[in-house]
């Protein structure tokens, strides 16, 4: 058996995405190209191409046509989705399958009232199981946050971005960011964002940045606060106690397993707040350990 390396994907040129569109749309006899039937067959992702080109510009520049979406009025639609699922002898029918088969493969059904479920309802379909609506970027902040408070560090994209671990996958990052690198920027920035933070008493990113260790003294609101912390105001705590036990340096990137939870070091029941200067990361072991104690030299 030989083994080969697959091609180095790495800090491709223009050139070399136009060339794989080309022979792409040669493999499969066509004139143009979707972003879906690229991803199928080609060597990079549509994204790239999207983001460094534009999908448009670079079908044009690659000599292929450029498809125009006309409108398509609801009855032909319908029909059209009805009839690939009598070709294909299913019930359950996915954007994907249509996409592939279908007429209008590059409409966009969430702009439907009721998206892609009500399509099918419409024309007496199930939706897939595995069907997920559209997330949105505090969905896609959250999910990527649990990865990377599990984890104990920044997760290495599709390697990290799967089941179980993450509940969303890789890909729709990468369609709503363009990049995984840029996804994470749009995460710590919207992390960072103290004056857009919704969690009680979460410090300026300016006083977040300024030391990896130091603790900022943050507003204290008024009255009793909630007792459990947001995920933002969660993530940037244990981000600053460099996802460790502060007790016993217990930390998941070391030790698979370790669960990282926050505690109050002067206890919620005696009136300490859930706030980012009363907050340190324990693990679960030393967090039960500790229970409702305010411990001598604590900070």
């Amino acid at each position: 058996m030989r083994f080969e390396l697959a091609p180095d994907n790495r800090g491709a040129d223009n050139e070399t995405l136009l060339k794989d569109l080309r022979r792409v749309a040669r493999d499969l006899g066509k004139d143009s190209l979707s972003q879906e039937e690229y991803n199928h067959f080609g060597r990079f992702h549509s994204a790239t191409v999207k983001n460094r080109i534009g999908w448009n510009k670079a079908l044009e520049l690659a000599s292929l046509r450029v498809r125009k979406q006309a409108y398509v009025p609801r009855d032909k639609l319908l029909a059209d989705v009805r009839r690939v699922a009598t070709d294909l002898n299913k019930s359950v029918l996915t954007i994907p399958e249509y996409r592939r088969f279908g007429r209008f493969p590059g409409y966009r059904f969430h702009r439907f009232p009721g998206g892609w479920p009500a399509t099918l309802k419409e024309v007496g379909l199930c939706v897939s199981a595995k069907y997920h609506e559209k997330s949105s970027d505090e969905q896609l902040f959250k999910n990527l946050e649990a990865v990377w408070r599990t984890l104990g560090k920044q997760p290495r994209g599709k390697f990290d971005m799967r089941r179980p671990l993450s509940k969303i996958g890789y890909t729709p990052y990468i369609r709503r960011f363009g990049s995984w690198r840029k996804a994470l920027e749009a995460f710590v920035d919207y992390v960072n964002r103290g004056e857009a933070a919704d969690e009680l008493g979460a410090p300026p990113a300016s006083a977040v940045q300024s030391s990896d260790n130091a603790v900022p003294s943050a507003a204290k609101p008024v009255g009793r606060t909630p007792r459990a912390p947001s995920w933002r105001l969660r993530f940037l705590v244990m981000r600053r106690d460099n996802f460790k036990c502060r007790l016993c340096g217990a930390s998941p990137s070391v030790t698979p397993g370790v669960v990282l939870v926050l505690d109050h070091v002067e206890p919620w029941a005696k009136g300490g707040k859930t706030i980012f200067e009363n907050l340190q990361t324990l693990c679960e072991p030393c967090n039960g350990g500790k229970s409702d104690l305010l411990i001598d030299g604590e900070e």
